[in-house]
């Protein structure tokens, strides 16, 4: 994939900047319907965008800016995947993509119901994000998203929620400290998973 160059017309660069700003409209109404502050969404920050015209979609991919904003633009032949985008520009360009966004092409027309599709995966991912934030997810810790989305999914309160991390042989004195621990902290309101 070329992230450097740019071969997308202009018409289509117009395309793209309209289909963005009917979809940020719509993920800001949608926002502020769900309590949402709109600096809890990485597009109200200052960003860097690569633009991805595609048979099927337009991928827009946001980054932190870390200086001068950039705009990068390119028109592939063959269907992407979010993940080649995401795997693509931190390899080559050294980009952490904060979010990604598929617009449609316009052919595929741009109504309101495409964007709110879209703006509600985004506004599912800031959710994601600020109950990792909750729980001091870190970059360090990156490698164990999936475990701490799934047990979020299924705990949706963190500051009800613990882990017990010792060794465990199914020694009498062991069971007794690790049910101490347990009985303690669920006076309190607190849940551990038996997994």
């Amino acid at each position: 994939m070329v992230y450097g160059e740019s071969n997308l017309a202009d018409a289509q660069r117009e395309h793209v900047k309209t289909a963005l700003s009917s979809f940020a409209a719509t993920l800001e109404r949608m926002m502020a319907a769900d309590g949402l502050q709109l600096h809890a969404s990485p597009l109200w920050r200052p960003w860097n965008i690569f633009v991805a015209w595609d048979p099927a979609r337009i991928w827009c991919a946001f980054a932190p800016a870390t200086g001068l904003s950039e705009i990068r633009w390119t028109r592939q032949e063959r269907p992407l995947s979010g993940e080649t985008i995401v795997n693509g520009l931190r390899q080559e360009i050294g980009w952490e993509v904060s979010a990604l966004v598929d617009l449609p092409l316009p052919e595929q027309g741009t109504s309101d119901k495409q964007f709110a599709a879209t703006a509600m995966r985004h506004i599912g991912e800031i959710h994601k994000t600020l109950r990792r934030q909750q729980i001091g997810s870190s970059d360090d810790l990156k490698h164990l998203e999936p475990y701490w989305d799934s047990f979020l999914a299924d705990h949706p309160e963190p500051d009800k929620n613990f882990f017990v991390m010792m060794r465990f042989s199914p020694t009498q004195q062991l069971l007794e400290a690790h049910n101490a621990i347990k009985d303690t902290l669920a006076a309190r309101g607190a849940q551990s998973p038996s997994r």
